[in-house]
């Protein structure tokens, strides 16, 4: 008995240090245990469809229920959506068009080469921009099946082979998906004058000797030396040459005059295979009175009130050295010219803006021109919508 009191406080021992485990395993059941922790927490509460829940502060495990479907970035953190949303999608470019197919001459001499030109909306996408060329008459102009315009580029260049014949007019194509432009070539089977043009409206004075740029031209360039007759309405006043050569591949001769005594009108001719064309001008004395203007364009004479114009003041003769100042003048509120424009020396003309402000009334007004004599023209200014 006595060793046995002495072995019950090892026994008790030991069956507390077996029932521990228990206890703390049975305390992590949730079973109530004196001095035990409380519960973590409560059973979330289930949202309600069409909603979710999302954290309501950073750090903590609060939540609440808010509406919107998963994803859809529209519910969350101010600022924050919960997935932003997706990128806008990339806008897609201009159409590409075909904007113009010109020449580099018009007409050709049948038998001859020329070069025309596409002219796209923009530029090419990347690899280039393959354009489908084609001819009405192939067996007078031929031209290639297609050319390719480079990346980043707008324009591309063909050329074109006529064959002899009688004159005649050919319709050519330049085409891509969506856009077809077509333009004219017209094939002549000889050359023929187009025009003279003498280098001044008013020479500045008489004793002159082999003045001016004066120029005969044809309407292809010369297949061979072409000369053309020259001849002056008044030799006593103006002289020129018997003649004036167009070299070979040239569209162009360029001959000088001379001037004897003033006159207000000579005319000079010139005569190539059965066709005349003509130009006239005057020679002044030395001390003629200074230039003065002659007429007064504008382009376009009538707009919507907030356009714009443009004005061109034209003089009977070349501005002398130093130019000639034009005073220009308007009454009428809302439309603005400058106070004067200058014709520089040797020109004949000179140009000035016109603006106008939306508030403008509608009705028409006259700008005037003047230096030494005035002129005016009428700009007429319309509602906006008319």
């Amino acid at each position: 008995m006595h060793r046995l009191f002495k072995r019950l406080p090892l026994l008790l021992l030991a069956a507390l240090l077996i029932a521990a485990p228990t206890a703390e395993a049975f305390a992590a059941h949730g079973a109530p245990l004196a001095g035990a922790a409380k519960k973590k927490g409560k059973k979330k509460k289930k949202c309600k469809k069409g909603q979710k829940r999302v954290k309501v502060k950073k750090g903590k495990k609060r939540s609440k229920c808010v509406n919107g479907e998963a994803g859809s970035g529209s519910a969350g953190l101010p600022g924050k959506p919960v997935n932003p949303a997706p990128p806008e999608p990339p806008q897609e470019p201009e159409p590409l068009l075909i904007e113009t197919i010109t020449l580099s001459e018009n007409p050709l001499l049948a038998g001859s080469s020329g070069q025309g030109q596409v002219t796209l909306s923009r530029a090419a996408p990347s690899g280039g921009q393959p354009v489908t060329l084609g001819s009405d008459d192939p067996t007078r102009a031929l031209v290639p099946d297609s050319i390719h315009i480079a990346q980043g580029q707008s324009t591309g260049s063909f050329q074109i082979d006529t064959t002899g014949g009688s004159s005649t007019a050919v319709t050519l194509t330049a085409a891509v998906v969506g856009s077809v432009r077509q333009t004219q070539l017209d094939i002549v089977m000889k050359e023929s004058l187009l025009g003279l043009e003498l280098d001044y409206q008013c020479y500045p004075g008489s004793g002159l000797t082999d003045f001016g740029a004066n120029i005969v031209s044809l309407d292809v360039r010369a297949p061979d030396n072409v000369q053309v007759a020259l001849a002056s309405g008044d030799p006593f006043s103006l002289t020129v040459p018997p003649s004036v050569t167009i070299p070979q591949g040239s569209f162009n001769g360029v001959f000088g005059v001379n001037t004897l005594a003033a006159t207000p009108a000579v005319t000079v001719t010139a005569s190539y295979d059965g066709i005349d064309v003509q130009d006239t001008a005057s020679i002044r004395e030395t001390n003629s009175p200074a230039p003065v203007p002659a007429d007064l364009d504008l382009q376009p004479a009538s707009i919507v009130v907030g356009d714009s114009s443009t004005g061109i003041v034209e003089l009977d003769c070349e501005a002398p050295p130093g130019g000639i100042t034009v005073t220009l003048d308007v009454d009428y509120a809302g439309v603005t010219i400058p106070a004067s424009v200058l014709v520089p020396e040797g020109e004949l003309s000179a140009s000035f803006p016109i603006t106008t402000v939306s508030s403008t009334i509608p009705g028409q007004t006259d700008i005037t021109a003047t230096a030494g004599a005035s002129v005016q023209a009428t700009l007429t200014l319309r509602a906006i919508g008319t």
